[in-house]
C-alpha cells in the first residue's frame, strides 16, 4: 500500500512531507479541474518516420470532460477531425517541434462545438497542453457594439469618466470608436486618455461641455472651433450620456465654416471688393457658388429664378454647361417643389438654411446652403453645394447590405436564400440577370445552382464548360472579374467572342468566393445586357454581397441537414417504437413523443408534464428503483438506466419497459436537463421467464438421473478392474469424469435458476477471509500452470457470510483471470479493509474486455466476442454477481481490450 514519506529536520524537529506520484496526480487533477476554462494535454503519436501523424488524450481537466467525456488515450483526429481544418492540429505539430508557445482565437464550428474559444497553446514534452476558453457571447456582443458604430458614417467614439478622489471628472478615457474614427487617427487610441490623445483639451470648450453631459444628462448639440496639432479645426459635436461616460459624435465641419465665413464676408463686402478678388475667390473655392436671382409671380409665389453667377466647380459638379443668365427651368425642367419652397422661406425671413437632397434629373446628392444676400426684399440668393452622391451611395448600400443580411437571415432553404438575394440584387442595381455558380475543377465545369433575370438576357444553360472561358475563368479566380463591355475586351479568341455572344452578356460583375489564394469555389454574378461602366462602389457592393449570401447559403444548407438527420431520428424512433423524453429538471417539465404516450396506453398531446405524472404508472414494486435511478442521475451520474420495471396502463395491462437517459445540461454540478428513451421489454421478459422456467426444472429432473448414472458408472468400473479388463475401466473412467462436468453444468444452471429467483441459500458465519483466500489460491495455484499467482493481503480481516459462495467466487475470478491471460505470467489478487466494507480484486494481465459490452458480463449466458476461443457457458459471472449482491455487496469489472482486466467485489465489514 502506498505511503506518504517524512524527512526530519535535526534543528527544529519539524517534518517535511513528500507527496507520493498519486498523490501529486491528484493535486493537479484536483488545481486544473478549478478552472472553468478547458485544460488539455496531448501526446504526439509518430509514424515510423518519426512524423506527427496524430495526438491522444493523456489529461482533461472537469469542464473538457462534460464536452468531450472520457477521451483519454483516444486519438484527437477521430473524435474532432474538425482541427484539421481550422489549423489547430498544423498549431500542434508548430508548438511541439519548435517549442514554440501560441494563442490563438478559432470559430470552430465543427462535431459538438459552434462558437469563438481563444486557445493557449504549449508543448509539455513530445506533445502539447492547451487552454481554451468559450468567448462567443463575449465576442458576439463585441461584434454587434462594433459593427453598429461602424455601419455610422460620422467618426462616434465612448468616453469613460476619468475622477479624483473626490469625484471631480477630471480626463476621459477612450474606450471604442468606430471605424471612422480609426480612419483620422495616427495610432491606435484606444485605452488612451484625452489628454494624452489631445493636449491641452482639458482646457478647452469641449472638455467643459463633456463634463455638463456626463454631470447633468443633458445631451450636446454645438459646433466649435479646436485648434489639434497645430491646425484650427471646426467640429459639430453631438454627446449623449452613457453610464458614467458618453457616446460622441465628432463631425468635421470644417471645410463647411470656412465656406459660409467665406460667403459671408462676401456677401458684406461684395459691394467693396473689387471684381478681380471676388472673381478669384469665386472661381477657387471647391464647393460649386451660385448667385440666384428670384423670380416671382403676382401672389409673391416663387415660380422660377435666374442663374446670375456660377462659380467652374459648380459646372463641374452638376455636369450643367453656360448656366449664367439662364433659367434654372431651362437647365433643369420640372425641378422639384420644395425647392422653391426653402428659396420662398430664406427670402421671407432672412434666415440661412442648410439642406440635402436629390436631384432626380441629375441622379447626383448635395448638400445646399442658401442665404439671402442683402437686405429685406432682396432677390438675390447666395447658393453654397457641396456633392454627397459618393457618401449617400455608402450609405444606401449600407442599407442594402443589411436589409440583405435581414432577410436572408429569415429564409429557411438554401433555395430561398439564393432567390431572395439574387432578387435584392437585381432590384438594387437595376440588373438584368444575376446567377450563382460552383466550380467542380475535377469536372472541368461551373454549375448554375441558382438564377434569376429579364428576357434581355436569356436564362442561362444549367453548367459551363470551363475550358470554353479559360480568360475570364483564369480572371475570376484571381480576382473580381469585372467587365463593361464585352466586344471591346482585348485578348478574348475567336471561340470566346463567339460563347459570350450566344449567352447574351454585355457587361458583368463576378464576385468569387475562394478557399485559401487560388482555389475558386462559388462565384455570384451581376449581368447587364448592355455595356455599363461600373463604379467602385458597385464592385464593392457584388463581393460583400456574394460573402454574405455564400455564409446564408452555408448555414441555411447546415439547416437543411440538420432537419433532415431530425426527420431521420423520427423514423427511426417510430419504426422503433421507441419512446423519447425531455426532462426540464429545474421546472420539472417533460416533453414526451407520441410512441411515450402510447406505450403507457394514453391518447398523445403536446403538454408538458410533470416527473409523478409518469410515476404513477410505474409498478409500485418497481417504484422505488425508478425513483432511485432518476434521484442518482440528477444528483451525481447524469446517466439515468431503468433496465427493466413495470408499468400499470390506465386499462390494467402490465407491460414490461426499459428506460435510459442522459444529461445534456448541467448548473452548479447537478442536471438541468436529462434526454433519454423508453421502450417495451414485455415479449424479453415472458422469453427470460420461460427460459428461466425451463433452467429450473431441468436442472432438478436432470440431477438425480445423473446422480443414478454416475453411481452405475464407478461400479461398472471396479467391475471391470477386478475382471482385468483395464482397458473398459479406463474407458469409464473418461465417463464418470464427463459425468462430473455435467453434474458441474446442472450445478450451475440450478444455481442462476436460484439467483434469478432470489432464493440463493446462504449459510451465514463468521471467518478469516485471509485464511480463504490463502487455501484457495494455493489449490488453484496447482494447475495454473506457468502463472503465478500473487497476493497482496491486510492482516487480522474477518466476514460474516457464507464461506463456501464466497470461495465460490473467488475460484470463478481467480481460474477467470489464468483463462483468459494465455500469454501473461502473473493474477494479482489483492484485498483491503474499507471503512465498512472488505474489498477483493483479482486483475490479470490479459486479452480485457471491450467498454461497449462490459454491462452486459453478469448477465446469464452472456459471453464476449473476444472470450469466443474459450471454453464457458457464460453463467460463472452471473451467479458469482447473485452471491455477492445477496450478501449485500456489489462487484464490478475495470478493463481496457488489450490491457488485462480487473475483477472487483465487496462483502460488507461485520457490524456494518
Amino acid at each position: 500500500m502506498a505511503e506518504n514519506t517524512f524527512s526530519q529536520t535535526p534543528a527544529g524537529g519539524k517534518y517535511e512531507q513528500n507527496l507520493n506520484n498519486n498523490e501529486l496526480l491528484e493535486l493537479l487533477q484536483a488545481t486544473i479541474d478549478s478552472s472553468l476554462d478547458m485544460i488539455q494535454v496531448f501526446k504526439a503519436v509518430r509514424n515510423e518516420k518519426h512524423e506527427i501523424i496524430d495526438f491522444i488524450w493523456i489529461l482533461n481537466n472537469k469542464t473538457s470532460e462534460e464536452f468531450y467525456g472520457n477521451v483519454i488515450g483516444k486519438s484527437l483526429l477521430a473524435l474532432n477531425p474538425g482541427v484539421v481544418k481550422e489549423g489547430i492540429f498544423e498549431t500542434f505539430k508548430k508548438v511541439v517541434e519548435t517549442g514554440d508557445a501560441d494563442q490563438s482565437v478559432r470559430h470552430y464550428v465543427h462535431e459538438q462545438f459552434d462558437g469563438w474559444f481563444l486557445q493557449s497553446t504549449v508543448k509539455q514534452g513530445d506533445g502539447v497542453a492547451t487552454t481554451t476558453k468559450d468567448i462567443t457571447e463575449a465576442n458576439a456582443a463585441k461584434e454587434l457594439v462594433q459593427t453598429v458604430f461602424d455601419v455610422i458614417i460620422n467618426p462616434i467614439s465612448y468616453h469613460k469618466a476619468v475622477r479624483d478622489s473626490t469625484g471631480r471628472i477630471i480626463d476621459f478615457e477612450l474606450q471604442l470608436e468606430n471605424q471612422k474614427a480609426r480612419e483620422h487617427a495616427l495610432d491606435d487610441r484606444t485605452g488612451q486618455r484625452c489628454s494624452e490623445a489631445y493636449p491641452g483639451i482639458r482646457d478647452s470648450l469641449v472638455f467643459e461641455k463633456y463634463c455638463q453631459v456626463v454631470e447633468t444628462g443633458a445631451s450636446l448639440d454645438t459646433e466649435v472651433e479646436l485648434k489639434l496639432k497645430g491646425s484650427n479645426y471646426w467640429f459639430h459635436l453631438l454627446a449623449a450620456k452613457l453610464g458614467d461616460g458618453l457616446v460622441a459624435s465628432a463631425a468635421d465641419v470644417t471645410q463647411r465654416k470656412h465656406a459660409e465665413a467665406e460667403i459671408l464676408r462676401l456677401k458684406d463686402e461684395i459691394t467693396q471688393r473689387t471684381e478681380e478678388k471676388y472673381r478669384m475667390l469665386f472661381n477657387s473655392i471647391d464647393e460649386g457658388f451660385s448667385l440666384l436671382e428670384l423670380i416671382f409671380n403676382d401672389d409673391g409665389k416663387i415660380v422660377d429664378y435666374w442663374h446670375r453667377d456660377d462659380n467652374p466647380s459648380f459646372i463641374r459638379m452638376t455636369g450643367i454647361k453656360n448656366p449664367t443668365n439662364r433659367r434654372m427651368s431651362e437647365l433643369v425642367p420640372d425641378l422639384e417643389p420644395a425647392w422653391h419652397e426653402m428659396l420662398e422661406q430664406v427670402y421671407y425671413t432672412g434666415e440661412p438654411i442648410r439642406t440635402e437632397y436629390k436631384v432626380q434629373q441629375l441622379g447626383r446628392w448635395y448638400t445646399c446652403y442658401l442665404s439671402r444676400v442683402g437686405d429685406s426684399g432682396s432677390p438675390f440668393i447666395a447658393a453654397v453645394y457641396d456633392d454627397i452622391t459618393d457618401r449617400k451611395q455608402r450609405e444606401l448600400d449600407q442599407e442594402f447590405l443589411l436589409k440583405l443580411s435581414d432577410s436572408l437571415r429569415t429564409e429557411i432553404t438554401a433555395g430561398a436564400v439564393a432567390n431572395r438575394a439574387l432578387q435584392l440584387l437585381i432590384d438594387h442595381m437595376q440588373l438584368d440577370r444575376s446567377y450563382i455558380t460552383s466550380y467542380c475543377l475535377d469536372e472541368n465545369r461551373a454549375y448554375l445552382n441558382y438564377q434569376l433575370g429579364n428576357d434581355t438576357v436569356a436564362p442561362l444553360p444549367d453548367h459551363f464548360v470551363l475550358s470554353d472561358y479559360p480568360e475570364a475563368f483564369k480572371a475570376v479566380s484571381g480576382e473580381t472579374l469585372v467587365i463593361e463591355d464585352e466586344l471591346e475586351r482585348q485578348g478574348l479568341s475567336k471561340d470566346e467572342i463567339k460563347n459570350s455572344g450566344k449567352l447574351g452578356m454585355r457587361a458583368m460583375i463576378a464576385a468569387t468566393v475562394r478557399r485559401g489564394s487560388e482555389k475558386p469555389l462559388w462565384s455570384m454574378a451581376a449581368v447587364s445586357s448592355q455595356a455599363r461602366r461600373w463604379k467602385n462602389n458597385e464592385i464593392r457592393l457584388v463581393e460583400e454581397a456574394a460573402e454574405r449570401t455564400w455564409a446564408a447559403l452555408e448555414r441555411a444548407e447546415a439547416d437543411e441537414s440538420l432537419r433532415i438527420a431530425e426527420e431521420r431520428y423520427r423514423i427511426a424512433l417510430d419504426s422503433a417504437k421507441m419512446g423519447t423524453w425531455d426532462w426540464n429538471v429545474k421546472d420539472d417539465q417533460i416533453l414526451w413523443n407520441e410512441q411515450h404516450y402510447l406505450l403507457l396506453g394514453l391518447q398523445p398531446d403536446q403538454l408538458l408534464k410533470p416527473a409523478d405524472y409518469f410515476l404513477q404508472f410505474v409498478y409500485a414494486d418497481d417504484l422505488e428503483m425508478v425513483k432511485n435511478q432518476l434521484m442518482q442521475a440528477f444528483q451525481y451520474t447524469g446517466q439515468y438506466h431503468a433496465e427493466a420495471f413495470r408499468i400499470i396502463r390506465p386499462d390494467g395491462k402490465i407491460r414490461w419497459m426499459s428506460g435510459y437517459g442522459r444529461t445534456v445540461t448541467w448548473e452548479q454540478d447537478r442536471s438541468a436537463r436529462i434526454v433519454g428513451v423508453m421502450f417495451d421489454i414485455t415479449h424479453r421478459k415472458l422469453l427470460e421467464q420461460q427460459k428461466e422456467q425451463f433452467i429450473s426444472i431441468a436442472s432438478h429432473e436432470l440431477r438425480t438421473p445423473v446422480t443414478s448414472i454416475k453411481s452405475y458408472a464407478e461400479i461398472l468400473e471396479d467391475q471391470f478392474v477386478e475382471n482385468g479388463d483395464l482397458q473398459s475401466a479406463g474407458l469409464m473412467r473418461k465417463m464418470d469424469i464427463q459425468i462430473d462436468r455435467l453434474t458441474s453444468l446442472i450445478y450451475a444452471l440450478l444455481d442462476s435458476s436460484l439467483v434469478t429467483e432470489g432464493r440463493l441459500p446462504l449459510k451465514k458465519e463468521e471467518f478469516d477471509l485471509n485464511q480463504l483466500l490463502i487455501d484457495t489460491i494455493e489449490n488453484i495455484q496447482r494447475i495454473a500452470g506457468s502463472h503465478s499467482i500473487r497476493m497482496e493481503l491486510e492482516p487480522d480481516i474477518r466476514i460474516f457470510a457464507d464461506e463456501e459462495r464466497i470461495r465460490q467466487v473467488l475460484i470463478n475470478l481467480i481460474t477467470n483471470a489464468v483463462k483468459y491471460s494465455p500469454e501473461a505470467e502473473k493474477v494479482i489478487v489483492h484485498l483491503a479493509s474499507l471503512t465498512k466494507e472488505v474489498r477483493i480484486c483479482v486483475q490479470d494481465f490479459g486479452i480485457g474486455i471491450d467498454e461497449q459490452v462490459q454491462h452486459h458480463l453478469f448477465e446469464p449466458f452472456f459471453r464476449s466476442s473476444d472470450a469466443a476461443g474459450f471454453s464457458g457457458i457464460g453463467l460463472g459471472l452471473f451467479i458469482s454477481a447473485g452471491i455477492v449482491r445477496q450478501h449485500g455487496g456489489s462487484i464490478w469489472v475495470e478493463s481496457r481490450q488489450g490491457e488485462g482486466a480487473k475483477f472487483c467485489f465487496t462483502i460488507p465489514a461485520p457490524g456494518s
